[in-house]
């Protein structure tokens, strides 16, 4: 499996098992409701080029939880649109 697309009701099912996919390369959670701490199950995976947050409730303070990636040399497409984020809590 190199990519998925998680669609709208995906805020409660982020788990740790996202470790095990280990050659995903691609990942799309937009159109969810996602805050916190939700980037946490990913950021083991060594191979992640594109991640699709867009259209979340993401605000910037939640930008201070962000996980170094293992991937941060392969991560190429990083979106964030459509989210509530500003300097606030920065």
């Amino acid at each position: 499996l190199s990519a998925m697309n998680i669609g709208p009701g995906a805020e409660n099912k982020l788990s740790s098992s996202f470790s095990l996919l280990v050659n995903l390369k691609k990942i799309g959670l937009s159109n969810n409701r996602l805050v916190g701490n939700f980037l946490l199950p990913l950021k083991s995976l060594p191979h992640l080029t594109e991640l699709n947050v867009s259209y979340n409730q993401i605000l910037g303070k939640n930008l201070r939880t962000l996980p170094k990636f293992k991937s941060k040399k392969l991560l190429k497409t990083l979106n964030f649109s459509h989210n509530q984020i500003n300097d606030e809590g920065l």
